[in-house]
Protein backbone atom coordinates (compact mmCIF):
# COMPACT_ATOMS: atom_id res chain seq x y z
CA UNK A 1 0.00 0.00 0.00
CA UNK A 2 1.48 3.40 -0.95
CA UNK A 3 2.22 5.68 2.01
CA UNK A 4 -0.49 8.21 1.09
CA UNK A 5 -3.15 5.49 0.96
CA UNK A 6 -1.97 4.25 4.33
CA UNK A 7 -2.13 7.77 5.79
CA UNK A 8 -5.66 8.29 4.46
CA UNK A 9 -6.64 4.95 5.98
CA UNK A 10 -5.27 6.08 9.35
CA UNK A 11 -7.25 9.33 9.13
CA UNK A 12 -10.42 7.40 8.30
CA UNK A 13 -9.78 5.06 11.26
CA UNK A 14 -9.58 8.06 13.58
CA UNK A 15 -13.04 9.12 12.45
CA UNK A 16 -14.37 5.58 12.82
CA UNK A 17 -13.00 5.58 16.38
CA UNK A 18 -14.97 8.71 17.25
CA UNK A 19 -12.98 11.78 16.22
CA UNK A 20 -15.06 14.45 14.50
CA UNK A 21 -12.38 15.45 12.02
CA UNK A 22 -8.72 14.96 11.23
CA UNK A 23 -6.21 16.81 9.07
CA UNK A 24 -2.72 15.71 8.07
CA UNK A 25 0.06 17.44 6.16
CA UNK A 26 2.81 14.97 5.27
CA UNK A 27 6.12 15.95 3.68
CA UNK A 28 9.06 13.87 2.54
CA UNK A 29 11.77 14.06 -0.12
CA UNK A 30 9.18 13.43 -2.83
CA UNK A 31 6.90 16.33 -1.91
CA UNK A 32 3.82 17.08 0.18
CA UNK A 33 0.53 15.29 0.68
CA UNK A 34 -2.55 16.80 2.32
CA UNK A 35 -5.27 14.55 3.64
CA UNK A 36 -8.38 14.85 5.75
CA UNK A 37 -11.35 12.92 6.99
CA UNK A 38 -14.52 13.73 8.90
CA UNK A 39 -16.21 17.07 9.46
CA UNK A 40 -14.76 20.48 10.22
CA UNK A 41 -17.67 21.51 12.45
CA UNK A 42 -20.16 19.25 14.14
CA UNK A 43 -23.71 19.60 12.88
CA UNK A 44 -22.79 21.24 9.59
CA UNK A 45 -21.61 18.31 7.51
CA UNK A 46 -18.82 20.54 6.16
CA UNK A 47 -15.85 18.30 5.47
CA UNK A 48 -12.36 19.04 6.72
CA UNK A 49 -10.44 20.90 4.00
CA UNK A 50 -7.21 18.98 3.23
CA UNK A 51 -5.47 22.31 2.56
CA UNK A 52 -6.75 23.79 5.82
CA UNK A 53 -4.71 25.28 8.62
CA UNK A 54 -4.88 24.72 12.33
CA UNK A 55 -3.28 26.21 15.42
CA UNK A 56 -1.30 23.95 17.69
CA UNK A 57 -0.54 26.59 20.33
CA UNK A 58 2.06 25.93 22.99
CA UNK A 59 2.86 22.47 21.66
CA UNK A 60 5.29 24.19 19.26
CA UNK A 61 7.65 24.79 22.19
CA UNK A 62 7.93 21.06 22.77
CA UNK A 63 8.52 20.34 19.07
CA UNK A 64 11.11 23.12 18.80
CA UNK A 65 12.96 21.97 21.93
CA UNK A 66 13.00 18.39 20.63
CA UNK A 67 14.53 19.42 17.30
CA UNK A 68 17.09 21.68 18.99
CA UNK A 69 18.16 18.86 21.31
CA UNK A 70 18.37 16.46 18.37
CA UNK A 71 20.67 18.95 16.62
CA UNK A 72 22.73 19.22 19.82
CA UNK A 73 23.00 15.42 19.86
CA UNK A 74 24.18 15.45 16.24
CA UNK A 75 26.79 18.11 17.03
CA UNK A 76 25.21 20.68 14.70
CA UNK A 77 24.73 23.20 17.50
CA UNK A 78 25.33 23.55 21.23
CA UNK A 79 23.05 24.63 24.06
CA UNK A 80 25.87 27.06 24.91
CA UNK A 81 25.63 28.80 21.51
CA UNK A 82 24.52 32.41 21.78
CA UNK A 83 21.31 33.29 19.96
CA UNK A 84 23.23 35.69 17.73
CA UNK A 85 25.12 32.77 16.21
CA UNK A 86 21.90 31.52 14.61
CA UNK A 87 19.66 34.62 14.56
CA UNK A 88 22.06 37.58 14.37
CA UNK A 89 20.60 40.88 15.51
CA UNK A 90 17.09 39.55 16.21
CA UNK A 91 17.18 39.82 20.01
CA UNK A 92 18.83 42.49 22.17
CA UNK A 93 21.79 40.98 24.05
CA UNK A 94 21.57 37.97 21.72
CA UNK A 95 25.32 37.54 22.11
CA UNK A 96 24.80 36.94 25.85
CA UNK A 97 21.72 34.68 25.75
CA UNK A 98 22.25 31.00 24.97
CA UNK A 99 20.03 28.45 23.27
CA UNK A 100 20.03 26.54 26.56
CA UNK A 101 18.61 29.55 28.37
CA UNK A 102 15.85 29.77 25.78
CA UNK A 103 15.05 26.09 26.25
CA UNK A 104 14.79 26.32 30.03
CA UNK A 105 13.06 29.72 30.03
CA UNK A 106 15.84 31.55 31.88
CA UNK A 107 16.89 33.95 29.11
CA UNK A 108 15.08 36.95 30.56
CA UNK A 109 13.30 37.62 27.27
CA UNK A 110 9.76 38.81 27.86
CA UNK A 111 6.82 37.23 26.09
CA UNK A 112 6.00 39.33 23.02
CA UNK A 113 2.84 41.38 23.01
CA UNK A 114 0.02 39.38 21.48
CA UNK A 115 -1.37 40.71 18.15
CA UNK A 116 -4.81 41.34 19.66
CA UNK A 117 -3.21 43.44 22.42
CA UNK A 118 -1.15 45.83 20.31
CA UNK A 119 -0.78 46.24 16.58
CA UNK A 120 -1.13 43.49 14.04
CA UNK A 121 1.97 41.39 14.81
CA UNK A 122 3.87 40.34 17.95
CA UNK A 123 6.43 42.97 18.95
CA UNK A 124 9.40 40.64 18.47
CA UNK A 125 8.33 40.17 14.84
CA UNK A 126 7.20 43.75 14.24
CA UNK A 127 10.15 45.48 15.89
CA UNK A 128 12.89 42.92 15.29
CA UNK A 129 15.98 43.82 17.29
CA UNK A 130 14.06 46.57 19.10
CA UNK A 131 11.93 44.01 20.99
CA UNK A 132 11.67 44.57 24.72
CA UNK A 133 14.20 42.87 26.95
CA UNK A 134 13.95 43.00 30.76
CA UNK A 135 17.69 43.38 31.34
CA UNK A 136 17.71 46.65 29.38
CA UNK A 137 14.86 48.16 31.42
Amino acid sequence: MPVTEHLQHVLDELIAAGAAGALLHYRDQDGCWYGSSGVAELGTGRQVDPAGHFRIGSVTKTFTATVVLQLVGEGVLSVDDPIDRWLPGLVPDGDEITLGQLLNHTSGIQHPVRPRDRGSRPSVVRDGAAAAHPRSA
